[in-house]
Parts: structure tokens; sequence; C-alpha cells
């Protein structure tokens, strides 16, 4: 039995709550995403009207790596994480 049976299970604590973080981190996908969506997020911003929108739809990064064969889409991004393609509302 340890003479500090708090801080020996503090430091457990702390130990289980960074490996639950780590793991977290490493399997976040809006994490791995992120270059994909800032490129998407541009080119909505520069898109004027509906068609243009459309034709960003199917625009994929250009400079991606052999690793990412699948890449996804702007238009697939954007159904993912309609939160981060909202546009901005004008308030009067």
């Amino acid at each position: 039995m340890s003479r500090f049976p708090i801080l020996s299970a503090f430091f457990a604590g702390l130990t289980v709550a960074l490996i639950v973080f780590y793991i977290w981190l490493q399997t976040s996908t809006r994490r791995w995403d992120t270059p994909e969506i800032v490129f998407c997020r541009d080119l909505y911003g520069e898109a004027k009207t509906r068609a243009d929108s459309m034709r960003v739809d199917g625009e994929t990064r250009p400079n991606q790596g052999k690793a990412q064969v699948s890449a996804l889409n702007c238009g697939a991004l954007r159904a993912a994480y309609p939160d981060l393609f909202a546009r901005a509302v004008a308030r009067p």
C-alpha cells in the first residue's frame, strides 16, 4: 500500500485521461481533413453564384500525395462538416 493513496489515484487517473486524449487526437477525422477543409472553404468563399458552388462541390485538393488515393471532394466535406461550411448571415 502506498503512503500517499490520494496522490497515487490522482496520477493513475491523469495517466488514463492522457491516454484517452491521445487516442482521440489520433483518430479525430476533422484533424486529418483540415487541409482539405481550408482549401474548400477558400473556394466556396470565392463562389458568387449557385453554379460556382456546384462547380466547387466536385473539386479536390490538387497536391495530395499518393497516400490519399480516395480523397474527398469539397461536396463530400461540406456534407460531412456542415457547421464548418455554413455561411455567415449578415445582421442589420
